[in-house]
């Protein structure tokens, strides 16, 4: 993936259409061939449209030392609870 241009929105954006529109007659001049959101966003983009796909990037959190992670969350804790 090539990607040709990123913007950030604010936590619990209201997205409109209007602002869709100018996002895709931006895409026009830069060649986008899709749009990526994230999870979260893309279930506040259900009444607007796009004229090209936009995909959904799914993240998933992995422990890799699940003890480390127990201890660490076990200290937070014990502190929080003084």
């Amino acid at each position: 993936i090539d990607l040709v241009e990123t913007k950030a929105f604010s936590d619990h954006y209201s997205y409109r259409q209007d602002y869709i529109n100018a996002l895709i007659n931006e895409g026009k001049h830069l060649s986008i061939d899709a749009y990526i959101t994230t999870a979260k966003d893309a279930v506040k983009l259900g009444g607007v449209r796009f004229r090209k796909p936009c995909f959904v990037a799914v993240a998933e959190t992995v422990i890799d030392n699940v003890e480390e992670f127990r201890r660490l969350v076990s200290s937070f804790d014990a502190g929080v609870n003084r």
